[in-house]
C-alpha cells in the first residue's frame, strides 16, 4: 500500500496546525507525526482528536532552538516515530507547522512515486560557496540552549560565538552539502539516515555548531551514501539563500513573508506542493480559497 508519513515540526499556532493536519489527511492513506517543541506553551491537544488513529504525537520531544542541532534531533525523533509505526510507509515528507498544501495530498503521493528521482532533497556543494556556506562550517555558532535563564543564555552563547570567531575549524574530507530544510525521502532512505545518526560522531560533532544545522546534516549524509544516486544531481551554486534549493515548497526569498489572499494566483501557478509560511491570524482567506479549489 502506498502510504505517506507527514512529519510536522510545530511550536506555535495550534489552530493552523489543526487545519494543516485536516488537509493532509484528505489523502486516506496519509498519517501525521507531530513533533511539538518541548518549550512550547501552546495546547495542541485538538490536533490529535482529529483522527487519533492517524495523528500521533512524537514521544521523544526536544526543546528546539532555531538553527540549532536540536532541530536535527527533533527531525530524527520524528523520523524514528514514523519508521517504528506498524504502518509501512513508503515516503516520509518533512513539513513545518506553518505550511499548507497548494496541491492535493493525493496528487503529491502520486508525484513522489512517479518522478525519476526518488529522494527529494536538493543539495549544493558547500565548497562552491567559500564566501558563505563554507565559512559557516568553519566557524562555531552556538544555538542550542546552555542555561535555564533564556536572557542570560543568549548573552553567554553569543559571547562564546564571538570569542571563537577567529578560530577556523578543520573541514573533514568528503562532500559537504547544504540545502533546504524541507524534504521528502523514501522510508528506505530514512532508515539509512536514522541508522547512520545512531553511529555517527563526525557529522554530529561538525554540524552541532553550524548555523543552521538541519540545512547541512541530512544533505551531507545522503550525498555520502548510496542514496545520492536516487536524488537529483547537486545543483550549481547561484548565491546565498536556501529558498533556491526548495524541493516541494514555495518559499519567499525573504524567508519572512506570510502569504495571504493576494498571493493566491502566484501560489497556485507555482507548480509546487506546499506554501511556507501561513498563519491562522492573517492567512485564513487564502486558505479558504485553496480549500475550495482543491476540495480540501
Amino acid at each position: 500500500m502506498k502510504s505517506t508519513a507527514f512529519l510536522v515540526l510545530a511550536h506555535a499556532d495550534p489552530q493552523h496546525c489543526s487545519r494543516l493536519v485536516r488537509a493532509l489527511l484528505k489523502d486516506a492513506e496519509a498519517h501525521v507525526f507531530l513533533h511539538v517543541d518541548m518549550k512550547s506553551k501552546h495546547d495542541f491537544s485538538a490536533v490529535f482528536r482529529i483522527d487519533p488513529a492517524r495523528v500521533r504525537l512524537v514521544p521523544n520531544r526536544h526543546e528546539v532552538s532555531w538553527g540549532g542541532f536540536s532541530m536535527v534531533q527533533a527531525t530524527l525523533a520524528t523520523m524514528r516515530a514514523a519508521l517504528s509505526s506498524p504502518v509501512a510507509f513508503d515516503y516520509l515528507v518533512l513539513l513545518s507547522g506553518m505550511d499548507y498544501p497548494i496541491r492535493h495530498p493525493i496528487e503529491l503521493r502520486e508525484y513522489l512515486r512517479s518522478t525519476p528521482h526518488r529522494q527529494h532533497i536538493n543539495r549544493v556543494n558547500v565548497r562552491d560557496s567559500t564566501e558563505h556556506y563554507l565559512e559557516k562550517v568553519q566557524h562555531y555558532d552556538f544555538r542550542d540552549a546552555w542555561l535555564p535563564c533564556r536572557t542570560l543564555d543568549r548573552v553567554v552563547r553569543r559571547s562564546a560565538s564571538l570569542a571563537l570567531r577567529s578560530i577556523r575549524r578543520k573541514v573533514p574530507d568528503g562532500m559537504l552539502c547544504t540545502g533546504s530544510q524541507w524534504w521528502a525521502m523514501t522510508a528506505a532512505c530514512a532508515r539509512y539516515v536514522v541508522a547512520f545518526a545512531e553511529r555517527d560522531t563526525q557529522y554530529a560533532r561538525l554540524f552541532r555548531h553550524v548555523l543552521p544545522a538541519d540545512e547541512f546534516y541530512f544533505h551531507t549524509v545522503i550525498e555520502n551514501s548510496r542514496f545520492r544516486a536516487e536524488a537529483a544531481p547537486i545543483l550549481p551554486y547561484q548565491g546565498r539563500g536556501m529558498w533556491r534549493t526548495a524541493n516541494l515548497h514555495v518559499i519567499h526569498p525573504s524567508l519572512s513573508r506570510i502569504y495571504v489572499a493576494d498571493h493566491f494566483d502566484e501560489l497556485m501557478t507555482s507548480g509546487r506542493f506546499f506554501v511556507r509560511k501561513v498563519t491562522s491570524a492573517v492567512s485564513g482567506p487564502l486558505l479558504d480559497q485553496i480549500d475550495a479549489t482543491l476540495n480540501l
